[in-house]
């Protein structure tokens, strides 16, 4: 019986955490949501986490300065994760956007949008490590499924060269 109370407590608070998750979700705004969106691809590309990375890409997103697609993208960023490492083994790399100045505009009657905004990948992962190479990037998503997608790219090279 006392099993019986635990589990029902434990199913309860789970049933309560999921719903106030889903309730906070529904209350955020597009902006928020959009910024979410580039939260995740920055930490997955920090983390090297290959089945992580490009998962707010959709299937068919197109970089229109590079004129590579998604799977394109996802093959070079594999290569750079197993290839780019430093003494440790660790990825050497690491990205940041500059989200004080981050540009978002909505269209929500069309489910659109466009973030512009600066991405910096840093030589290392230390706080110090200086910048490899500076775009400015305008991003075009689209509220698919659900969620926000990133659908379009373009980027500027500020300072540097893409390291791979």
């Amino acid at each position: 019986l006392r099993v019986k109370r635990i589990l029902l407590v434990a199913l309860a608070i789970g049933t309560l955490w999921f719903a106030a998750r889903a309730a906070a979700d529904a209350l955020r705004s597009d902006e928020e949501r959009i910024r979410l969106v580039f939260e995740a691809e920055v930490a997955a590309f920090n983390d090297a986490a290959v089945f992580s990375t490009l998962a707010n890409f959709a299937d068919d997103f197109r970089d229109t300065s590079g004129g590579f697609d998604r799977a394109l993208l996802l093959s070079a960023l594999r290569y750079a994760f197993l290839n780019r490492r430093d003494a440790e083994g660790a990825f050497r790399h690491r990205c940041q956007i500059a989200w004080d100045g981050v540009v978002t505009e909505i269209h929500e009657d069309a489910g659109l949008a466009e973030a512009r905004f600066t991405l910096a990948l840093f030589s290392g992962r230390n706080e110090d490590s200086p910048v490899e190479w500076e775009v400015d990037v305008i991003a075009k998503l689209q509220w698919r499924d659900g969620r926000w997608l990133i659908t379009e790219s373009k980027h500027t090279t500020n300072r540097g060269r893409r390291p791979w």
